[in-house]
């Protein structure tokens, strides 16, 4: 688990008004991230068109994970692994009963450490709850590029 949903994780926990709900609204949890993203983006008059839905993020990031080392950045990232990491793969018969080491996907988790930490230095803050935007840096867009 990258250490900054961990401490996402602690802070949730030691807060009574999030009921322990990661994602929550004034401690209730969300039931329906799809019309909570649907909210937000009417709310801030951005479009609503397939394009900006939330699992965007997680496309974005397998994309990043995907060609970051071709980017400059550290750790190639193995196909089956970020397969296996995004629940792509089809397990096996063998794999339902030979399971994996949790070092399966080490390379995976040693990019994701990577580009989370080059986007720490790049906007930092970015990963604490108390920041709510403020002034990010623009340099944060490299990443994708």
């Amino acid at each position: 688990m990258p250490p900054q949903l961990d401490a996402w994780l602690e802070v949730t926990a030691a807060d009574a008004t999030s009921n322990g709900w990661l994602v929550n609204w004034r401690g209730e949890r969300v039931s329906d991230v799809g019309s909570s993203w649907d909210s937000m983006l009417e709310a801030l008059g951005l479009p609503m068109e397939r394009e900006h839905k939330s699992y965007l993020l997680r496309r974005s990031m397998a994309t990043i994970l995907r060609n970051w080392h071709h980017k400059g950045g550290g750790t190639k990232v193995d196909g089956w692994e970020l397969e296996a990491q995004l629940g792509h793969r089809r397990r096996s018969q063998t794999e339902v009963y030979a399971l994996a080491s949790p070092s399966a996907n080490d390379t995976v988790q040693t990019a994701l450490q990577e580009v989370l930490a080059q986007l720490e230095r790049l906007a930092p803050s970015a990963f604490h709850r108390s920041n709510t935007g403020g002034a990010m840096r623009t340099d944060c867009l490299k990443l994708a590029a």
